[in-house]
């Protein structure tokens, strides 16, 4: 109806009366619903707890005339959003198990609240729903759709939480501001990392911790190698883990067992850098003498030109004698002398670099092994690597018949590779992989048997490292960031790129090594060695003999499953291009893309069956 012309004094009074409409059937709805009593329908300031369970539903908009609640216990109500508290300033215990309940919020202003339950609800984050909760001390939180604990920072007084049964993939850091948890259950979710569990020393007074619970389910990691020890080792103060108490003989046993794994890789450390020590002698001791040979030709030839640099002046300032043979009989041209003295000089300095690459190669080997050793130590033993040599395990065998059937020969004739041989294969043992591979096998419904192997396209400038990264850390969030920046500009790219070719996988790191100061003396030393072979074939032995050769590699093999693929825009590469550097500006990953699930690829020009594959970033 229309206020127009009535008077603001009947306008205010017409206000009035239908706030009272609006409560009395509020009331009167809790009422009949079994919410509360019949006289508390005239006196709602003084109820202090509101209980209904498996009740006609109500609304939660009607709890904003009981100022003084303490207690509210709504179950099973259809409540799909949080409303109705901005006036329970009072209120310290709210149940909200069973609804349908998809964000938290609504909770600004109940300052007080000390515990909360939104159990079997549809929250699938927590945002800023716990903002101004600072005496918030349990929470429950469990049989959600949480794929992350971001938010609860913002509730920092939690002693007690369980976020049981979500989909929580990860809880590393999610704990920064909670220090003082107590109590924490995690079971139920997809936790596959042995690194959860030292995170979570950062939680000086954890109590009870359940990555398993019969009521709610566990985790992957509760399927890994020496699974109780190493928690037990990393929280010495845990008084029940996995709903069992725990005494001194559990505690005891498990630093016994960590200090007797401690002793054994020490031992294997220890005989590492020993091993690197022993070769480091051996190579210097060769690159002594071979810089000795080469300093005394130095030398050499330094003399001789001297001594014919001094006789041509002297000539030159006795012109009546420049006929007079020299005593000594040098007839060398003291421009072919310089050159040779130059190129003796070059390979001096050539020995020198190789020498400087070798024991940065054998330094970086043995930090590698040691720090293999060490991660193998920290993870219980769920992360380590077996070594296979091609004839003799058939593992390794396997590894380099798939290995040799990927490599051609034409791609790497510019470097002088005529074929490729595999000294060693080092087999991966990741126990949270495996066990994330089965997690997504069962989920794709697919074989184990189905998965195919592929090669890994490193970062050309940091091979190793990228290898050893991606090998410990897995492939992480294949999602990747859009640039704001040309084509010509540099690209903050990092695209997650598998391939069948080795060449894909190889080329640009021989490319950038040919180009390099240390790469170009490796050619060098290598073409006087070939020609020593061709002129001297029982020349003594040389640095240029013991040190690995420029063309040496690695590379990761990944059993992977690509899942639906469609081809790029730009549907083909050459064996020129750098296909790490190509993918940034293919239209895909232009600013503005949205993610695919489909896994795109680019086949190479003149193989079709040679391909290149960068993993969906959904």
């Amino acid at each position: 109806f229309n206020l127009n012309g009535i008077p603001p004094h009947a306008q205010s009074a017409m206000a009035t009366d239908g706030d009272d409409l609006e409560r009395r059937e509020a009331l009167q709805e809790l009422f009949q619903a079994g919410g509360i009593r019949k006289e508390d329908v005239q006196r709602p300031e003084d109820v202090t707890d509101i209980e209904m369970v498996l009740d006609d539903s109500c609304r939660m908009t009607s709890l904003k005339y009981f100022a003084n609640l303490r207690s509210v216990c709504l179950i099973q109500q259809e409540i799909r959003k949080i409303e109705g508290l901005q006036h329970c300033r009072s209120l310290e215990r709210l149940l909200l198990n069973e609804n349908r309940i998809k964000e938290v919020g609504g909770l600004e202003k109940c300052s007080g609240l000390r515990t909360l339950h939104l159990c079997f609800n549809d929250i699938e984050e927590l945002g800023d729903g716990f903002v101004g909760l600072d005496k918030l001390e349990v929470l429950w939180l469990a049989q959600n759709r949480l794929q992350s604990l971001q938010g609860l920072e913002h509730a920092p007084g939690i002693t007690e939480l369980n976020v049981a049964r979500n989909q929580l993939q990860s809880v590393l850091g999610s704990f920064e501001r909670n220090t003082g948890i107590k109590n924490l259950n995690v079971s139920g979710n997809r936790l596959c990392s042995h690194g959860e569990i030292p995170s979570l020393a950062r939680l000086p007074v954890l109590e009870e911790l359940a990555f398993s619970d019969p009521d709610w389910g566990d985790n992957p990691l509760c399927r890994l190698s020496n699974y109780q020890t190493y928690t037990l080792h990393h929280l010495p103060n845990l008084a029940v883990h996995d709903r069992v108490r725990l005494g001194e003989k559990e505690h005891s046993s498990a630093r016994a067992a960590f200090a007797r794994k401690r002793v054994y890789y020490n031992m294997r450390i220890k005989l590492a850098c020993r091993q690197a020590a022993e070769a480091l002698r051996a190579g210097e001791s060769l690159h002594t003498d071979c810089r000795l040979r080469l300093a005394s030709r130095v030398e050499a030839v330094a003399r001789v030109l001297k001594r014919l640099e001094a006789r041509t002046m002297e000539q030159e300032l006795n012109p009546e004698e420049a006929q007079v043979p020299s005593p000594d009989g040098l007839c060398i041209d003291v421009a072919s002398l310089r050159q040779l003295l130059l190129r003796r000089q070059e390979e001096l300095a050539d020995a020198d670099a190789v020498w400087e690459d070798f024991s940065e190669a054998l330094r970086r080997e043995k930090e590698t092994v040691v720090r293999s050793l060490l991660l193998e130590l920290r993870t219980g033993g769920n992360l380590r690597w077996e070594n296979g040599t091609p004839g003799k395990e058939p593992w390794a065998t396997h590894m380099e018949e798939l290995i040799q059937a990927c490599f051609r020969r034409e791609d790497f004739a510019e470097f002088g590779v005529i074929g490729l041989k595999v000294h060693r294969v080092t087999r991966l043992h990741h126990s949270a992989l495996h066990l994330r591979c089965e997690e997504l096998t069962k989920e794709l419904d697919m074989d184990a048997r189905q998965l195919e192997y592929l090669f890994y396209v490193p970062d050309p400038n940091e091979v190793a490292a990228d290898i050893r990264t991606t090998s410990e850390e897995g492939f992480g969030d294949c999602e990747v960031g859009c640039s704001s920046t040309t084509p010509s500009q540099p690209v903050d790219f990092s695209p997650t790129l598998l391939t069948n070719s080795v060449s894909a996988a190889e080329l640009p790191r021989l490319r950038l090594l040919a180009a390099s100061p240390v790469g170009q003396a490796f050619a060098r030393a290598f073409q006087r060695v070939s020609t020593r072979r061709a002129t001297n074939s029982r020349r003594g032995p040389s640095l240029a003999d013991a040190l690995p050769p420029a063309s040496r590699g690695l590379l990761l093999v990944c059993r992977s499953h690509l899942g639906s693929q469609k081809p790029a825009k730009r549907r083909s590469f050459t064996a020129a291009e750098d296909t790490r550097a190509l993918w940034p500006l293919l239209p895909e990953n232009a600013p503005g893309t949205t993610a695919d699930e489909a896994d795109l690829f680019c086949s190479r020009l003149d193989d079709s069956k040679q391909c290149v594959w960068q993993l969906s970033r959904a």
